[in-house]
């Protein structure tokens, strides 16, 4: 494709040392991996987009977001649900039921409200996150089609929407794995600062600390004293956001952990066995097939992980000890978090980060078998981003 590009701005009398200047653009580009990151992200794009534009106009009905959906009036494209939390937040200040909505979103909206803008600086995130699993999953010694198959079925998985919009998932990822990328890379602000910020994205960020303590603890036992200052440096980032945080919610209400309580009390979550959702898809008389297709899609998400067990040849085993640990926890704690009477209500969309279980179904050797999966993972992608740009429930 660069040559031929060349070959036409050539035949067009450009100066050579514009057709030299942009064919090392383009090599550098290529060499660099930064066109596959592209390449992912519009395939990604586009499956959102073609759902979105399908049957534009069928929308729920008034009744229906009247009892669902705050500032429904609000909604369009893909700017639906919590967006429009996070909007109202930026704009008016937190309240006590909306402190559990963390404060990354709503201080960044207020500093830049136009949605439309975000809409495109959340598209550089997603490929700045391909970036970031791909040198994660390099540093680990993956292969290179496993890497690309990892990027691609997250790209395409069922949680999707959520991130190629303002929903904290994505940051919270995508600050995750900058901060590991800066510990190994040995900088220390870079890993410091990315962990702060992440944990200002969402409450789930904090067991990115996993792979700091595990690690600390590695060191302590192998006496590798400069890693585990620096893993002490970087988990300390966590920390740091989470108390920040805790520190507005006590000089704002009172109440450092408020968004603990108002989770439960306002909002109707709680936390559960693992399991449980998926007994009450059995027991509960009247459930909506919506949930069923949620609980069979997040038993094929979290058996991923299984692959994960056996630890690769020539591979640090505290560093894939901490990436078994993270992925297997950051599962719990999606299939823990319940909803009253609405079984997997969050749990695809909490899954979503969870990168290990990607490169657990990439790592299989069956093709076929993966083959299925990333078709699996493409269609629900398709009718997630459909109900949610549509204004029905997803999450």
């Amino acid at each position: 494709m660069g040559w031929l590009i060349i070959a036409l701005m050539r035949h067009l009398s450009y100066p050579d040392y514009i057709c030299g200047a942009i064919m090392n653009f383009l090599t550098d580009f290529r060499r660099r991996n930064i066109y596959r990151y592209v390449m992912i992200a519009l395939l990604h794009d586009a499956l959102l987009l073609l759902a979105t534009a399908i049957a534009g106009r069928v929308h729920p009905s008034l009744q229906y977001l009247t009892h669902s959906e705050n500032w429904y009036w609000r909604a369009h494209f893909w700017f639906q649900w919590d967006v429009l939390w996070y909007q109202h937040i930026a704009q008016s200040g937190y309240t006590a039921s909306s402190t559990a909505f963390f404060p990354w979103i709503p201080l960044t909206l207020h500093v830049i409200p136009n949605l439309w803008v975000w809409l495109g600086i959340m598209q550089i995130v997603f490929v700045g996150i391909l970036w970031g699993l791909n040198q994660t999953l390099a540093y680990y010694g993956i292969r290179d089609e496993v890497r690309v198959l990892t990027m691609v079925m997250w790209a395409l998985n069922p949680a999707a929407i959520f991130f190629t919009t303002l929903y904290p998932e994505p940051w919270t990822l995508f600050w995750g794995l900058l901060s590991f990328v800066g510990f190994v890379r040995g900088n220390l602000w870079v890993s410091f600062f990315s962990a702060l910020l992440a944990s200002l994205t969402h409450g789930t960020a904090m067991l990115w600390g996993i792979f700091p303590l595990v690690i600390a603890i590695g060191t302590i036992i192998n006496r590798h004293w400069k890693q585990f200052t620096a893993a002490l440096i970087w988990g300390s980032g966590f920390g740091a956001g989470f108390l920040s945080y805790m520190a507005y919610c006590w000089w704002k209400f009172g109440k450092p952990l408020i968004f603990l309580e108002v989770e439960h009390s306002q909002w109707g979550n709680h936390w559960v066995w693992p399991w449980h959702q998926w007994v009450a898809l059995i027991v509960t008389p009247g459930l909506s097939a919506l949930s069923v297709f949620f609980g069979l899609l997040a038993a094929i998400m979290v058996f991923g992980w299984l692959s994960l067990i056996q630890v690769p040849k020539n591979t640090d085993r505290t560093m894939w000890l901490a990436l078994q640990i993270f992925g297997g926890m950051a599962a719990l704690v999606s299939l823990g978090f319940d909803r009253t009477g609405i079984p997997f209500h969050s749990t695809l969309r909490l899954l979503g980060g969870d990168f290990p279980l990607y490169l657990g179904w990439a790592k299989l050797p069956s093709l076929r078998i993966k083959r299925i999966i990333v078709v699996i993972f493409a269609l629900a992608a398709f009718l997630g981003a459909y109900w949610f740009s549509h204004g029905f429930f997803y999450q």
